[in-house]
């Protein structure tokens, strides 16, 4: 086996073994996609490393259009993972893009149709309403207790209390209802009372 130091090449020898300018390989040293060891570059680590960040869209090696390039070999092919994408590599950045756009998408057109809301919104609207049925609860005790005080009967008391407690439920809920037609984009309904 060779000594690695052996191995290397200048950027010249490399673009001609790649068939590709200096000029290109220069660019690529300079992108950080050819690592250098003392100005030379080991071949088959930069084949692995151009294979490894290479765009397949860009044809074989992915190295893309170059200008100076001439017909000659590509570098070697690094034998694809048994699962998916290489960690770190062009295709696997490709497809966590794609991934990200196609959840963007799903939830643009949730949005759209009134199936996301903004939780801020939501936050507001629930403290609100909680708030008026604290305030509704608290009222109730001076709205109710001059009729309680004619009452000699407990079950005419539970129905007084009963009746009072579902009024205010009732209005509750009808607040809320509203608040969340509000908070979705659709306008009041026609069968309520406002």
């Amino acid at each position: 086996m060779t000594d690695a130091g052996s191995r290397l090449i200048t950027q010249a020898a490399y673009a001609l073994r790649v068939g590709r300018s200096k000029q290109y390989v220069n660019k690529l040293v300079k992108a950080g996609r050819l690592p250098l060891h003392d100005g030379l570059i080991d071949p088959e680590e930069a084949d692995d490393l151009l294979n490894l960040t290479a765009d397949p869209a860009r044809g074989p090696g992915g190295l893309g259009g170059d200008e100076g390039a001439a017909a000659g070999p590509r570098p070697r092919a690094v034998a694809p993972a048994a699962s998916g994408p290489m960690p770190g590599s062009y295709a696997e950045a490709r497809a966590q893009h794609e991934r990200t756009r196609a959840e963007r998408a799903r939830l643009d057109l949730a949005e759209r149709l009134g199936r996301v809301v903004d939780r801020g919104a939501v936050e507001t609207a629930l403290q609100d309403a909680a708030q008026r049925l604290v305030q509704a609860l608290a009222l109730r005790v001076s709205e109710v207790a001059p009729q309680l005080a004619t009452l000699t009967d407990p079950n005419d008391i539970a129905a007084r209390l009963d009746a009072a407690d579902r009024s205010i439920m009732e209005r509750f809920a009808n607040e809320l209802d509203r608040s969340i037609r509000d908070l979705a984009g659709g306008g009041p309904r026609t069968d309520e009372p406002d």
